[in-house]
């Protein structure tokens, strides 16, 4: 078990650490009015991806009992094709009015975004079907071979190119592109939609594409809200503290990818096992960010100019893993234990109230944006500390 969750660790760090440690690179060394519409234009891919149908694997826990593998795959894979034209011909129909929004006048770029995001998107379903089938090396494989392609791409496109958006968006969506080729010939995948999965799978993701959408505008979406109430200084600064997040958020996939699972089978058990493992990884979750956030604090004293000057933003993106441990941990258990529909409308009524006293006094007090922030993510937990409670009662008292 410890031997996989550092393999997992080590494999995030590799495979998507490495762009977001570019990103990181990038926000020091571009303007601040560059990198502001970078990170628009990032947050835009990762919306595209919530678009798709593979980018909602929790369903897999579930169909995957009743249906053939390579039957999902091929469906899915084929959804998520039709779903992909369909949004690169939205983009065409609008694309001037997009170009202006974004500040950046590039076609191609965009159309390559849209790739990435398919690939990207059905990479993790993939792979999550190889975790629920406990093939954990395979898993491994496909994510350091995926995105190793990406990552050689990227640099040697930055290395290559002055037009950094270019050449991170279009470098990433070749390596994933040349790795896709491999996998379709390898797994002989091939357009094949099954009406029962289909069904199935659209009527199940729908409180899920709400909830990830959502949950979207509290990530990178919220830049899009910074631009739309504040000034070109505040998106740059967010996406400051989104970004220096974002490898915390990987620290955090890669002890659930192999968590998650074996949660699963432990509550399939019995809820005394797996909520007796879900305390454990609660422990080495409030240990990690207990240490990250006391390095990041020590880090203002260290007496660099680059690192003081983003020292306030790395050290609020590590209070921003702190306050989301017990998120991360428990949340999976509404998924399990199907509460997901209350879960996505009792989030959506707090964080919107949340959202809307935040944005108020930012509006009326004049206060740092990056330091309201951590109270918007911090109210996500909130709801899972109901249902969680609700959970145990119920699983105590039979």
């Amino acid at each position: 078990m410890k031997s996989k969750v550092f393999l997992y660790i080590i494999s995030e760090a590799i495979s998507r650490g490495i762009p977001q440690l570019i990103l990181v690179v990038l926000a020091i060394v571009v303007s601040k009015e560059d990198f502001g519409v970078f990170i628009l234009i990032y947050g835009l891919e990762s919306l595209i991806v919530l678009l798709l149908p593979s980018n909602y694997v929790e369903i897999l826990y579930t169909l995957q009992k009743n249906s053939n593998q390579i039957r999902i795959c091929n469906s899915i894979f084929t959804i998520n094709f039709i779903v992909s034209i369909f949004i690169f011909l939205v983009y065409i129909i609008f694309e001037e009015k997009l170009n202006h929004f974004y500040g950046y006048n590039n076609g191609l770029v965009f159309g390559f975004i849209i790739v990435s995001a398919f690939v990207t998107s059905f990479m993790r379903f993939y792979r999550v079907q190889l975790q629920i089938s406990l093939d954990h090396t395979a898993a491994i494989k496909n994510m350091l071979y995926s995105f190793g392609l990406s990552n050689l791409f990227i640099v040697l496109f930055l290395l290559v190119f002055d037009d950094k958006v270019f050449a991170f968006f279009v470098g990433k969506a070749l390596g994933l592109i040349l790795y896709a080729l491999h996998l379709i010939y390898d797994k002989k995948l091939k357009f094949y939609i099954s009406k029962s999965i289909s069904v199935y799978f659209m009527l199940r993701i729908k409180y899920l594409f709400l909830f990830a959408v959502y949950s979207w505008v509290f990530g990178y979406g919220f830049i899009y809200i910074v631009r739309a109430v504040g000034t070109p200084e505040d998106v740059a600064n967010i996406g400051y503290v989104v970004t220096f997040s974002t490898p915390f958020l990987l620290l955090a996939n890669g002890i659930n990818q192999m968590y998650n699972p074996r949660l699963k089978q432990l509550l399939s058990i019995s809820f005394l096992k797996g909520f007796l493992f879900s305390k454990k990884v609660m422990f080495l979750y409030v240990a990690i960010s207990a240490a990250i956030i006391l390095v990041s604090y020590f880090i203002g004293f260290i007496d660099f100019d680059i690192l003081n000057k983003y020292s306030d933003a790395i050290l609020i993106s590590a209070i921003i893993f702190g306050l989301s441990t017990y998120k991360y941990v428990y949340e999976v258990y509404l998924y399990i234990y199907d509460l997901f529909k209350h879960y996505v409308f009792g989030t959506i009524f707090v964080e919107t109230f949340v959202l809307l006293c935040i944005i108020f006094i930012y509006k009326a007090y004049g206060i740092n944006i990056i330091f309201l922030y951590p109270v918007l993510i911090f109210s996500r937990n909130i709801y899972v500390y109901l249902l969680m409670s609700e959970i145990k009662r119920l699983n105590v008292e039979n």
